[in-house]
């Protein structure tokens, strides 16, 4: 499938979005213009440009536009290693091959043969978003909130109707993991974080009269 991407953005005609982005991607790779808004959305609103930076990126390095077009299509195609990796860590490996077999169906799938601009990369974005929450989900440290926040941008501009999945995760992770505030002063926190807080100090003092667990005083004990 990669192949198959990979080959329809070499032999792409475009269209007119893809020529556009072409447009503002040569002239950032050879230094004539720097945008600071990216794609326009029916007229009501730009994305960000950061589409037209990452499309500048192989122009500058190939000087084809050609490169640039199997470039997207490879970001494209990357949905299929994320929807294996996903299946694989959410079950078992047989799961996440079954699971990337699926997302080459027929269907939206198909979209970024056709369609070779940021919408190409939606469901690629979409998997990256349930995989970081995935990790987010499983372990809470700064370091996958951060690639949380990077995944939920991503999904964002690569169209706005990701939005409702972005605030889904997002909810679904303040359920699983309360609050930061909470955390803070929680001495088990998923963060590791132990605050001098009231409620962390009479933990404390639980544990070493050995009259409660760390929970019972815990403002998380209905999550840990």
């Amino acid at each position: 499938m990669c192949v198959l991407h990979v080959a329809a953005g070499l032999n792409t005609g475009g269209l007119p979005d893809f020529w556009r982005d072409m447009y503002w991607a040569t002239s950032i790779a050879y230094g004539e213009r720097f945008p600071l808004s990216g794609p326009p959305i029916d007229q009501f609103m730009e994305l960000g440009p950061w589409w037209f930076y990452l499309l500048a990126a192989p122009v500058w390095l190939t000087h084809r536009i050609a490169f640039a077009s199997a470039f997207l299509q490879l970001l494209a195609s990357a949905k299929y290693f994320l929807a294996w990796r996903l299946g694989t860590r959410a079950v078992d490996a047989r799961f996440g091959t079954i699971y990337a077999v699926c997302t080459a169906v027929a269907g939206w799938s198909t979209a970024s043969f056709w369609f070779p601009s940021h919408p190409a990369v939606v469901e690629t974005t979409l998997l990256l978003l349930a995989w970081a929450t995935w990790r987010c989900w499983t372990r809470l440290s700064l370091g996958n909130a951060v690639v949380y926040g990077l995944a939920a941008a991503a999904c964002f501009h690569a169209h706005p109707t990701t939005a409702t999945y972005i605030v889904a995760s997002g909810i679904a992770l303040l359920c699983r993991h309360c609050s930061w505030r909470a955390d803070a002063g929680c001495p088990t926190s998923d963060w590791g974080i132990s605050a001098p807080s009231a409620a962390g100090r009479s933990a404390t003092a639980g544990i070493a009269a050995g009259a409660r667990s760390p929970c019972s005083a815990c403002p998380r004990r209905s999550c840990c």
